[in-house]
């Protein structure tokens, strides 16, 4: 009997030689694939938005010219501005004077609101936040926020952020179904890279808009109060805040700026034109 119970007495088998059995960690193989899952979406990404990018950029000046005054008197040109949407649609025509856009119609609308921006909308309707307005105390300064938002239709921003929109809907839409885990990992990597492209936008947008005012200036004192006085107020204690904004932070957008600015070697007397809203 005790040699029945010691032959049927269990003892594991050493399953390290089996080939049906994973030798890795099944958490590290989880980061690994999404790792590879990160990669994978951001190579895809970039490289859909270099083709549209190339695509939007090779738009005939003709085409793109008649359907931007198209949308304008589709949509915008009815509309009656008040009196200090005027008075900012003066200084606006200032720089167009001295623009590759004079040829397309632009138009200032102002609206209510607490935060201190501006967009550039499809068509030529530049919307700019009152509290912006409000707090603005030079033309100098206006005008520079004025050339940096026609840069985002120099250079298309408008066109190309619907192409970003295809991409995003059509991943969006591979991957329904994936579980909300994935689901939600995939967008927060989507919108990492738009984040990283709207930088970039910003950065061609702030690029224009130095030469601009040089061109319809012929100096920049008092051009950069605005983002002076935005460094001084934002919080930038966050060491990776910086890559979750649209914009580069206040204080490399100034140097970034000033860097642009000292390359124009000739630059007038500067006079400061003061702006009350």
């Amino acid at each position: 009997m005790e040699q029945q119970l010691k032959l049927m007495k269990y003892s594991p088998k050493n399953l390290e030689n089996e080939v049906n059995v994973g030798k890795g960690s099944p958490l590290k193989d989880f980061f690994k694939m999404l790792a590879s899952t990160l990669v994978i979406l951001s190579i895809t990404f970039i490289i859909f938005e270099l083709s549209i990018n190339v695509l939007v950029k090779n738009i005939p000046d003709s085409f793109e010219e008649k359907l931007h005054n198209f949308v304008f008197k589709k949509f915008y040109a009815s509309y009656q501005q008040n009196e200090k949407e005027k008075n900012v649609q003066i200084i606006l025509n200032k720089l167009l004077e001295h623009s590759v856009l004079k040829t397309k119609e632009f138009q200032i609308k102002i609206i209510e609101d607490d935060s201190e921006n501006a967009l550039a909308h499809m068509g030529g309707r530049i919307v700019i936040h009152e509290k912006l307005l409000k707090e603005t105390k030079t033309e100098n300064s206006l005008a520079l926020v004025l050339s940096h938002e026609l840069g985002h239709y120099k250079y298309r921003h408008h066109l190309q952020g619907l192409g970003k929109a295809v991409i995003i809907l059509s991943i969006s839409l591979a991957a329904n179904g994936s579980g909300d885990f994935f689901n939600d990992y995939i967008s927060k990597a989507l919108k990492f890279n738009i984040l990283r492209s709207n930088r970039d936008a910003e950065r061609e947008a702030d690029s224009f808009s130095i030469d601009l005012l040089h061109r319809s200036y012929g100096h920049f004192n008092g051009a950069f109060s605005f983002f002076e006085r935005i460094s001084k107020l934002s919080s930038e204690s966050k060491v990776f805040g910086k890559y979750f904004q649209t914009h580069p932070l206040p204080k490399e957008r100034i140097v970034f700026l000033t860097e642009l600015s000292l390359k124009k070697k000739d630059q007038k007397p500067g006079k400061i034109i003061p702006y009350e809203y």
